[in-house]
């Protein structure tokens, strides 16, 4: 019998939904829900939209914020190190955010 692994990332997914908030879209035409099951129960015409707070959670962890903040800590002391200008330290260390968090 093959064996099931389980996803270690299962609890994390479960969190960022449970961050999400529900919102109704406006009423269809005929609706087959009873007003007492509609708290029990998610409408079919439901719209989820994500918090604000969850979008950012989730674009810092796919950017990878922290480890991105470190390469470029790393980056301008290197730049500093050899001696360049530093007016165009800038713009290396912005380019080097920019290809850091999109990998």
């Amino acid at each position: 019998a093959a064996r099931r692994l389980q996803d270690p990332l299962q609890p994390q997914l479960l969190t960022r939904v449970q961050s999400f908030s529900v919102v109704d879209s406006p009423p269809a035409s005929s609706s087959t829900t009873s007003p007492s099951h509609k708290d029990t129960a998610r409408p079919s015409n439901a719209v989820v939209t994500p918090t604000a707070t969850a979008v950012v959670k989730a674009y810092m962890d796919l950017s990878k914020a922290k480890l991105s903040a470190l390469v470029v800590t790393t980056t301008a002391a290197g730049f500093m190190a050899a001696g360049g200008p530093l007016s165009t330290m800038g713009y290396c260390c912005i380019g080097t955010a920019l290809c850091s968090s999109s990998a």
